[in-house]
């Protein structure tokens, strides 16, 4: 073979060598990224396929753009850990370690986190709920929601808690600001605590929805039927509430007892009959308290205050607990071995009646409720 023959054999081996190595990956391979041993994604002609411990499956489509978004595989959400699910030809959604995308015709956009938990602890989805209509708005370091089809999701210190766009409540608080307006974020969901009655406590205050005149036995004096209770009102959730909680767990405490939590349903409650104590200018125990779920007992009291700047909240407070204390049955009450819940309500209101009229002092109804 001469060198010119051998230099074009030569040449067309190369040339059919590059051609080869030129066609493998355009017909067979793409290009794969690993994140950690046994972690790995690569990009597919409409989403990304991510292989994991958990399986192999791909994110696709707007879900894809949003999972991005936010960090893909190593960021908030992790790896996917099943396929998408439809749940109808326009709402589907997939699971991710720490979260789902919920795509539907109001957008897509991820639950995360506390709101995730709540969100699937409704049902999901398919839920009270519903899908996702805007991402979640973090109001300040430890508030934000996020707005459903059915219902907003509102995560606070004192945990995730759901208002229902169903509900009366939901009008209200929307009209008062919502989680940044008069009274805050809800601190539990809204309750049914008797046949026509609903309510919801909120960080500054307890929201109130009754109808059927929200009648009450006749063993209650006829003053009890003068407080209007067909409508929707608010009621504040006080300082002095929360004082008196704490002074009655030291009065427990120095008696060998366990301190009893504040359940804030109950503190509605004992919030709501002492308001309509107030209105009736007329001190009477609730009886309806056994049958609104969780309650043993209950104390009433009043007590006079001094209006304006000279009042001392502290020393009100304080004053409620003494006078029950110094009585033998709400002591019983107060120091009882079986609850471990407690509601306080505190309503201060002038009394036409009680103190002679003095236009210097007001009338504090405190009212307890202790349960389980």
């Amino acid at each position: 073979m001469t060198w010119r023959t051998w230099r074009r054999s030569l040449a067309a081996l190369v040339g059919t060598a590059l051609v080869a190595v030129a066609l493998v990956p355009a017909a067979s391979a793409r290009a794969q990224f690993w994140d950690a041993p046994g972690w790995g994604w690569s990009p597919t002609a409409n989403g990304t396929e991510y292989s994991s411990p958990r399986g192999t499956f791909t994110v696709a489509g707007p879900i894809d753009s949003v999972h991005r978004a936010h960090g893909g595989g190593t960021g908030s959400l992790g790896y996917p850990v099943a396929a998408r699910n439809s749940q109808t030809t326009q709402h589907g959604y997939q699971t991710f370690e720490r979260g789902v995308i919920y795509s539907s015709p109001a957008g897509t956009f991820a639950v995360r986190g506390g709101v995730d938990g709540a969100h699937r602890a409704r049902g999901g989805g398919s839920g009270a709920l519903g899908y996702p209509r805007t991402a979640e708005v973090r109001e300040a370091a430890s508030h934000s929601y996020q707005a459903f089809e059915r219902g907003v999701l509102y995560s606070g210190p004192s945990g995730t808690w759901a208002t229902l766009s169903s509900s009366s409540i939901t009008s209200m608080h929307r009209a008062a600001g919502g989680g940044r307006g008069t009274h805050g974020y809800p601190i539990g969901d809204e309750v049914q605590f008797l046949p026509g009655q609903w309510l919801q406590p909120f960080e500054r205050g307890y929201a109130f929805v009754e109808t059927n005149q929200g009648r009450i036995p006749e063993t209650c004096p006829a003053e009890c039927y003068a407080v209007p209770s067909n409508g929707s009102y608010w009621l504040p959730r006080t300082w002095e509430a929360s004082e008196i909680v704490r002074l009655t767990n030291a009065e427990r405490t120095a008696n060998g007892l366990a301190s009893l939590r504040e359940n804030p349903v109950k503190s509605a409650l004992a919030t709501r009959w002492s308001g309509k104590m107030a209105a009736t200018d007329l001190l009477w125990h609730n009886p309806q308290f056994a049958a609104s779920g969780g309650v043993m007992s209950e104390n009433v009291l009043y007590t006079s205050v001094r209006r304006g700047a000279s009042y001392d909240a502290a020393g009100g407070a304080a004053s409620a607990v003494r006078s029950w204390m110094g009585s033998s049955g709400h002591r019983a009450n107060i120091l009882r071995a079986g609850p471990t819940e407690i509601g306080v309500g505190w309503i201060v209101r002038p009394s036409p009646r009680i103190g002679g009229g003095d236009h210097r002092t007001d009338i504090a109804w405190a009212t307890q409720v202790f349960g389980y």
